[in-house]
């Protein structure tokens, strides 16, 4: 199952429903078992759709991969952007900054996608998920950030231009006049991030995102870039909170 449903979660056995999206199943399975399991994958769908819950059923292993790298541009564009910056997700579309970074992450993992061989995904569609999902869960906070924190710390003034990644800093940098190529880890003072929110106390999903995302690409030999430059600015974050003895900042 591929699911775009944005949820809050407020406390035990308490969720928010914070959005809705597309929810698709699929299977990789082969031979002449595929069919009996689409028709159970037929059944779920129908089941689903009765509860309330649109689903539908995709025909090929191949879309199956295309939905699931497409969730995975959209997690990784969107989730460490807005723990690190302890902002809701429609800020990555609000806020320029984060909205280039949120672009090149995206085209990245595209290219990542077509060179390990995982998927064939059109970065203009891809971005368009990206936007949608943003927009349509615009006023939730992202799972990283709930893994992170019990409420929103005061969120960090917006750089003017993209940067090197937002991790946290004693000092803002001066940003470039305009943007220019896709953001790559590189020397230079970060942009100031938030200081370390109150601890929610539960490890973050970066490693199961973006580092997925790194994973692939050195499998793939592709260089270093913008997601690997996110799992870092995420560890500094994690690292952070960890120095500050917990809740508060």
């Amino acid at each position: 199952m591929v699911t775009s449903l944005g949820a809050t979660l407020l406390g035990p056995g308490r969720v928010r429903h914070a959005g809705h999206g597309p929810t698709v199943l699929g299977t990789h399975a082969r031979g002449p078992g595929r069919a009996a399991v689409l028709a159970s994958l037929g059944e779920l769908a129908a089941a689903m759709g009765r509860a309330g819950m649109p689903c539908r059923v995709l025909g090929t292993a191949g879309e199956l991969d295309r939905a699931l790298w497409t969730k995975l541009a959209v997690n990784a564009a969107i989730n460490p952007l807005t723990a690190a910056h302890g902002v809701p997700n429609g800020a990555v579309l609000s806020d320029p900054a984060l909205r280039a970074w949120a672009r090149a992450i995206c085209g990245e993992v595209c290219r990542v996608a077509a060179l390990s061989g995982r998927a064939d995904l059109d970065p203009a569609a891809t971005w368009a998920a990206v936007e949608r999902a943003a927009t349509l869960t615009a006023d939730n906070r992202s799972s990283m950030l709930q893994d992170l924190v019990s409420a929103p710390a005061d969120p960090p003034p917006p750089p003017d231009a993209p940067g090197p990644p937002p991790r946290p800093g004693p000092r803002r940098a001066r940003a470039p006049a305009a943007p220019g190529p896709p953001p790559r880890p590189g020397p230079g003072d970060p942009p100031r991030a938030p200081r370390p929110p109150q601890e929610a106390g539960r490890e973050t999903e970066i490693e199961a995102i973006s580092g997925a995302v790194v994973r692939a690409a050195a499998e793939a030999g592709a260089p270093p870039g913008a997601v690997e430059a996110n799992v870092r600015a995420m560890r500094a974050v994690a690292r952070a909170q960890a120095r500050g003895g917990g809740r508060g900042g």
